[in-house]
């Protein structure tokens, strides 16, 4: 499209150049007309007018020449400054066509045509890029053969940003993802806090609870402790004394096996002596016997003497008498001393059996002794241990009033824990949604 001005402008342009180049050789002609016609007179003037009339054809010649190149010089220019217009509006569509020159102007018009395919196609291949990088595409690159200079430079710088957008949205892609895995994470970490915390809650409410009650038993262990360390010292009192008492009875049970013995020796000498005693009465029932024979041949002899034998005869018959009298009584005693004996025997018998019996209790003593030694020194210990054990309750009741004071802050802390997990979840709540709004922006 052309210019009406710049038309009219060029127009009158060349009109000025052609007028100023008449003028000129106008002046020039009337100069030489002058020179001639003051040097050679009047007959110079005829070839000085013929020389005007060629010099006037030549100039007519030259202007008409030179107004044309003017206005085909002027109109390229006007084309050119008509593309550059529209070039510079944004249209790079628009060319010099039909230069038709290939001096400097012509090469001006074809340097300006070239820089507006450099920099149409520059241009489409960056929009094309630039849609792709919107669409987050990025594999649309411009391309750099065939361009040259600031061309390339800036070609490649933008081929470097659409690398680093690419890079970018890689890795806002991956902030976006690890953001949604850190929020998940903390809202579910957050959820678990809550519900350990309450759970926590629960646990220290109970615990406080059983603090009570544990407490209430260390009390009562502390009391029943205190109480059977008592009765154990008393016990331990009680076993002292048994030892003491059964130390006693072995005592007079060794004492009553050494009178025993004793006895036992008198018994066995008393059944010795009636042993002896056996042995006169035999040796009495034998003489007995033997007077009793002597009574009888006394009897027979008094019998053959007659009368005379009479008194012997009686004599004889007493002595019989008092024989066989001996011989019963001899009898009698020797029962008597087998009784004896048989008594004896029995009792040192049983005086044995009781010395065995003795002698066993005081074993048993011994043995009863030593028990009573060892659950003296057994009680000892447990009256120890339960003296431990009564510390260690009061130790643990206190401990469980500390723990219940703890349980107490703990419940606290866990109920501030619930609130902060709520307070916490709400902030990861907002910080989802800012994340989303800002990777929303970002893309």
């Amino acid at each position: 499209m052309s210019n009406p001005t710049l038309r009219g402008r060029t127009n009158t342009a060349a009109f000025l150049v052609g007028s100023a180049v008449a003028v000129i050789v106008l002046v020039a002609i009337a100069a030489i007309w002058r020179l001639f016609a003051t040097e050679g007179g009047a007959g110079f003037a005829g070839g000085a007018l013929v020389v005007l009339g060629l010099a006037g054809l030549f100039l007519l010649v030259v202007s008409l020449a030179a107004f044309r190149e003017v206005g085909a010089v002027l109109g390229l220019i006007e084309r050119g400054a008509a593309v550059a217009h529209h070039a510079a509006q944004g249209d790079l569509n628009v060319r010099v066509l039909r230069i038709g020159r290939k001096d400097e102007l012509g090469r001006m018009m074809n340097g300006l045509n070239h820089v507006l395919d450099l920099t149409e196609e520059f241009a489409k291949d960056t929009g094309a890029a630039m849609k792709r990088a919107g669409a987050k595409e990025y594999f649309r690159y411009i391309p750099v053969q065939g361009l040259r200079g600031d061309y390339r430079v800036y070609a490649e710088m933008i081929n470097k940003v659409l690398g680093d957008m690419e890079a970018r949205d890689q890795e806002t892609r991956a902030f976006e993802k690890n953001v949604h895995d850190m929020v998940s994470q903390v809202a579910s970490a957050t959820t678990g806090i809550g519900r350990t915390a309450q759970t926590m809650a629960g646990r220290s409410e109970s615990a406080g609870g059983r603090s009570i009650t544990v407490g209430e038993a260390a009390d009562t262990t502390t009391h029943l402790a205190s109480a059977v360390s008592d009765s154990t010292r008393q016990l331990a009192q009680a076993i002292n004394e048994i030892a003491q008492q059964v130390t006693q009875s072995a005592s007079v049970a060794q004492t009553a096996v050494s009178d025993i013995g004793e006895t036992v020796d008198r018994m066995n000498g008393l059944a010795e002596s009636v042993s002896q005693i056996g042995v006169v009465v035999q040796l009495i029932n034998d003489i007995a016997a033997q007077t009793n024979l002597l009574a009888l041949n006394a009897t027979i002899e008094a019998a053959r003497a007659g009368e005379a034998g009479k008194g012997f005869a009686v004599v004889a018959n007493e002595v019989k008498n008092l024989a066989n009298q001996t011989a019963r009584a001899t009898e009698d005693i020797s029962r008597q001393v087998g009784a004896v004996q048989d008594a004896a025997r029995s009792a040192a018998s049983g005086i044995e059996g009781v010395v065995a019996t003795i002698r066993t209790i005081d074993s048993i003593s011994a043995a009863i002794a030593g028990a009573v030694q060892e659950q003296e020194a057994v009680t000892r210990d447990i009256s120890a241990h339960i003296d431990e054990v009564a510390a260690k309750a009061s130790e643990v009741s206190e401990n469980v009033a500390h723990l219940s004071q703890s349980t107490a802050q703990a419940c606290g802390g866990t109920v501030r824990v619930i609130w902060s997990a709520r307070t916490l979840s709400k902030v990861v709540e907002a910080l989802n949604d800012e994340v989303n709004a800002y990777v929303s922006k970002v893309r």
